[in-house]
Parts: structure tokens; sequence; C-alpha cells
């Protein structure tokens, strides 16, 4: 498709070309209320599991904040949901679909995929908060382990490393080998309330927008060129576009169409080191082995295959600050990049170990990230 003007773009996503409207609209977006529930979810809420004991309660939205203060599971208190720890159970909870979009993806993998190492969903529920507005709610149990962020993982035995990373790979294997349903969507033929950034493309409406599902991987991919457009256009501070810009473009619409194998798979999207936990159990044979959970199933859902190997090169990364080097002279520690690579092939290993990394460059070049 040949590219259209900047202010064509602004004008049909955003009925405006004014920056400054644009930003707000854009603002004003993330706000937006949700549709409504039955035209996104299959789920009906409140959801209890037959898991869910008497002893156990749905905390309102004071205690949630409460125990979000004492005891959140966020590395900080910030992001999209506080995640907290009630007993032996920890709540997600937020305005935003992803919380039941999550839950109805966990539960459609327990049933589908019943070896796959996942938190089992308690509870989801609504509240409401001081504005009247909806608060979704998710309890799932508490999973004892070592969350796998960079400086907990760099002090185990390289063995153990490797082991855990091989577990990781055999376990997005399983996910994979699931049939494909032959679209490119939600669980149960459903689209996205929030899709990830790489297809969404944010508008001037009163709700939420779904997005998809996609039945063709062209219908995919013009999504993707879409959001790229959209958000080129609000993000680039120029009238229109500058000279170079469409040669870009062009660059980058030619990563996409032979990229292979693209049928649909079920894929984990954001497959980073925390959102893995792994505790030591004993193997088979007696000797030490790691049991490895995948946890925060989030937009979640039937991708092209080769985005799951796109997500693990783009998310699994091990970097810190290492406080035990010299500061330098703007006085900050250096950042370390540990086992980059080697890490990399060890969750690849079991589902695509020759990955098409000439591509994954491009888009890197490009800055462009799927989620």
């Amino acid at each position: 498709m040949a590219l259209r003007p900047k202010s064509q773009i602004l004008m049909e996503e955003w009925g405006t070309t004014d920056p400054m409207r644009v930003f707000k609209l854009a603002r004003a977006s993330i706000n937006a209320p949700n549709p409504p529930l039955e035209t996104w979810t299959t789920m009906k809420l409140p959801y209890l599991a037959p898991s869910f004991t008497p002893d156990m309660h749905l905390p309102s939205l004071k205690e949630l904040r409460e125990a979000t203060e004492k005891h959140s599971l966020h590395f900080v208190k910030t992001g999209l949901h506080p995640v907290c720890k009630i007993g032996n159970t920890i709540v997600k909870y937020g305005g935003a679909a992803n919380v039941v979009e999550e839950a109805e993806n966990i539960l459609f993998l327990a049933e589908k995929r019943p070896e796959l190492r996942l938190p089992t969903v308690l509870a989801v529920w609504i509240v409401l908060s001081e504005l009247g507005t909806p608060v979704y709610c998710m309890m799932q149990n508490f999973i004892e382990g070592i969350q796998v962020r960079p400086e907990n993982f760099k002090d185990l035995p390289i063995k153990a490393q490797d082991r855990i990373c091989s577990k990781i790979s055999s376990q997005i294997a399983y996910l994979q080998a699931l049939p494909s349903e032959e679209y490119y969507g939600r669980v149960h033929g459903q689209g996205w309330v929030k899709a990830p950034l790489g297809i969404n493309h944010a508008t001037s409406t009163d709700v939420k927008t779904v997005s998809g599902p996609y039945y063709t991987y062209e219908e995919f991919t013009s999504a993707l060129f879409r959001a790229r457009d959209s958000q080129q256009a609000f993000g680039l501070m120029t009238e229109e576009w500058p000279p170079e810009y469409e040669e870009r473009r062009a660059k980058f619409r030619s990563v996409f169409p032979d990229w292979e194998p693209n049928e649909p798979r079920f894929t984990w999207i954001d497959p980073k080191p925390a959102n893995v936990i792994a505790r030591p159990i004993k193997g088979d044979d007696g000797n030490e082995d790691w049991d490895v959970f995948l946890i925060d199933w989030e937009q979640c859902g039937w991708y092209p295959a080769w985005v799951q190997s796109f997500q693990v090169t783009h998310r699994w990364v091990f970097m810190y600050v290492d406080k035990n080097q010299a500061k330098d002279k703007s006085g900050i520690h250096p950042v370390v990049w540990y086992r980059e690579d080697e890490l990399l092939e060890g969750v690849r290993q079991h589902f695509d170990p020759n990955p098409d990394l000439d591509r994954v460059k491009k888009l890197q070049e490009a800055d462009w990230g799927f989620f």
C-alpha cells in the first residue's frame, strides 16, 4: 500500500491533524471504558474455581490496596496492574481488560495443555472504584520459587541455568504443539480489547475497540502495518513525513510477507526472565532438577508461529547493574549482559533452534517490538 499523507492518517484515526489535540485524544483513549463484558470474553463473572475453598474470600478494593502497600509483587510499585500477595494467593487487579483476558487464557490452557506449568486461577470478579468504574480482579495460587531475574539467576550454577532454560524451551515447544485453530486472535475466536503494541492502533472512540480476530496472515500483517503507520504518524513531530520515511517504511514492511513459519500458534507473548518461577526438585534419577512455571499470560493467543521465537529473542534479556564494578564518570555502575547468546539458544533449542535472525536484526534496526 502506498504511503498516505501523514495528515490523512491522523484525520482518519483521530479526526484532527493538530498534534496537541491528537495527544489529548490519545491520553483519553487509555482511560476509555471497555465494551460490554459479553462482547469480548466468554467468562461469566464472578468466577469461582472448584478449588476456591470456604476459607478464602474475595477481597474488597480497600483490602487489595492495603495488601499492595504491604506485599506488592511488582519489582516497583507501579505498572499497568498492581499485584499483591494475600495469604497463599496472589491477586492481580486493574481497570484494563487484560486481567480477565489473562484469566481466560490460563483456564483455556489448563484444559488444552494440562502438563503446562501454569498458575491456577482461583477466582475472577469485579469491584467498583470510587468513580463507579469496573476494577477487574484475578486471584491465583502463590507459586513458591525463585523469580528468574538476572540478579537471582546469575548466582546459580551454570548447569542449573542451562537446565532451567531447557525446561522453559520444552514447555514452549509443548505450547506450540497445540493444534492450530486457523485464525490469529484470542481464545474462543475472540479479539484483544487491548492488543499488543505491534497491532494496536489507538483511535478516537468512546469505548475501546477490539482488535481481531484475523483469518489470514495477510489480514494480520495489514493490521500490523496500520498500527505502525498510526503510531509513527502520532509519534513523529513533523507536519508531514520526513523525506527518508518512505524508504524506511518500505524496508520495514519487506520483513513480514514471506516470514515463515507463519501459521497460527498459541504464543506466550511476554517471555521475559521475571515471568519465570523456578524451584529445585529431585529428578527421577535422584539428582537435582528444576521445576519451572511460566506466568503472566496477558495478551497471549494465536499468533504467526515466528512471533514466539521473535519474542524470546526480544524479551529474554539478562542484563543487570554490576555494583561490584567501579562507577563511570556519571556516577553509574556499568550494565552487564550475562550469557546473552547462550541463554537465548537454550530457551529456543526445543522449538526454534534456527530462527531468522536477519529479520530480527532488521526490526531491531527499525526500533520495533511486537510487545
